[in-house]
């Protein structure tokens, strides 16, 4: 009985340490996060947008998807470890060799990761 009351809190002592580890990695800077965000600016190009999230409209994460596509085809959308930052950019039909341009901006932060969403990170599937 001693030996399962021992073992017990020995895998409950791993579990805590490991969670804690866990809790404590670094989490890697995103790009797609609201200091950015506020830096695009209505009236800009795709490629200064790029410039500032640096790449092209994309996932930028592992995490599973929160972001349900449409077929408007003039949204751009930036998946990022917190947030999704999503442009609406115009046609100048006047001139249309000229860049799509920004027309509206919209930031959507999402929950920090579970423990559950880190650890499935760590596992090779």
């Amino acid at each position: 009985m001693r030996k399962h009351w021992l073992l017990g809190l020995l895998t409950l002592a791993l579990v805590f340490g490991a969670s804690a580890m866990l809790l404590s990695l670094p989490q890697r800077e995103s790009a797609i996060a609201r200091k950015n965000f506020d830096r695009i600016q209505e009236g800009m190009t795709e490629a200064e947008v790029e410039a500032i999230l640096g790449g092209p409209p994309g996932k930028y994460t592992d995490r599973p998807d929160p972001v349900l596509y449409h077929g408007i085809m003039f949204h751009r959308w930036w998946i990022g470890e917190d947030a999704v930052i999503t442009i609406e950019v115009d046609v100048d039909e006047s001139d249309l060799a000229a860049p799509a341009r920004v027309s509206r901006k919209f930031f959507s932060p999402y929950p920090p990761e579970s423990i559950l969403e880190r650890c499935s990170q760590l596992l090779p599937w």
